[in-house]
């Protein structure tokens, strides 16, 4: 299964920075450079507000560390995919499992 973990991301939580005039904005932070192995699992076209969008979703398996649980957000290749489930794929407990989905417009 190693040989399989060629593809180098970046996993990111998100948190509250503190601005100068005492205000908070929202941020991501990396918690994590890993390398996981990626499989297309769809494209499909979903239309909101009448503009339709592309969406390609992606199955990203990697070695569990519980730090790797916080992850909502997945930097690849340069570009942005939100996390929309996570799990373990074996009962050991030693791989971990994250579905992410990445909008394309049409």
């Amino acid at each position: 299964m190693t040989r399989a973990l060629h593809e180098k991301i970046i996993c990111q939580k998100p948190v509250l920075l503190a601005s100068g005039a005492g205000e908070q904005h929202d941020s991501w932070q990396d918690i994590a450079e890993v390398w996981a192995a990626a499989t297309r699992v769809s494209d499909r076209p979903e239309t909101e507000a009448r503009q339709t969008r592309f969406t390609t979703s992606y199955r990203l398996l990697m070695r569990h560390q519980d730090i790797l649980e916080e992850t909502r957000r997945i930097l690849w290749r340069g570009k942005i995919y939100q996390v929309t489930g996570m799990g373990q794929p074996n009962a050991r407990g030693q791989m971990l499992e994250i579905m992410v989905r990445e909008e394309l417009p049409a």
